[in-house]
């Protein structure tokens, strides 16, 4: 029986795209935009999600003439009486709570989204500054999950100078680079766990529960 598969194809009208922009156009943080206006993590995670499920994009594209994009998907029946995965789905106890720090406002509500739909409590902050003001709120973090590069500092020192405060908290950092291009730009992680942007939330939720496991008194299962 032949595999079955389901085509997407999104055009526009606009100015196009040359040659060059093409190779890069699903690199994560690769944007044509300023600052202000892009992050560069959307075709990233599109391609990402997409290649994740077994399909495939492309892209077409002329200066002046527009741009094609053509995703390929292969189709699946679905069983809606089928119980869900043990494996993906965990029960998680209220006293559980994230400290998020991400200063992208995209990726910080996603990952707070992924999280708090878990059952997790979540914390979110951008940097270094905002935290310390909300753990004086008296929060009781289990987990801090940063970005690797912030805006004003670098997520292993802004973890470091969050140890006072929660310094059993298991961490998990998250970047646009693979583990091995952060390594090779010198970045110390300190051998805490690390996750790729972008991620699912059912990555998101295995990292994080490897990292709690690991770590006696949490009582997650």
């Amino acid at each position: 029986m032949r595999e079955a598969f389901i085509g997407i194809d999104v055009t526009d009208s606009g100015c196009g795209m040359s040659e060059e922009v093409q190779e890069h156009i699903f690199e994560p943080f690769y944007s044509t935009k300023p600052a202000s206006r892009g992050t560069g993590l959307g075709l990233a995670t599109v391609h990402g999600v997409i290649r994740q499920n077994g399909g495939t994009i492309t892209v077409k594209s002329e200066l002046g003439k527009g741009t094609r994009f053509e995703m390929v998907l292969p189709a699946v029946e679905l069983h809606v009486d089928e119980a869900p995965d043990s494996n993906t789905i965990h029960e998680v106890p209220a006293k559980i709570c994230v400290l998020v720090i991400e200063d992208d406002d995209t990726v910080r509500h996603t990952v707070s989204r992924f999280l708090t739909s878990s059952g997790f409590e979540v914390v979110t902050c951008r940097g270094l500054s905002d935290a310390l003001e909300q753990l004086s709120n008296g929060h009781d973090i289990q987990l801090i999950l940063s970005d690797v590069i912030l805006e004003h500092e670098s997520g292993p020192k802004t973890v470091a100078a969050l140890r006072g405060h929660c310094p059993d908290a298991p961490v998990i950092f998250m970047s646009g680079h693979t583990h091995e291009r952060v390594s090779k730009e010198r970045v110390d992680l300190g051998g805490n766990a690390f996750i790729a942007k972008p991620f699912s939330r059912k990555e998101l939720l295995g990292k994080v529960h490897e990292a709690l496991d690991d770590t006696p008194g949490n009582g997650v299962d």
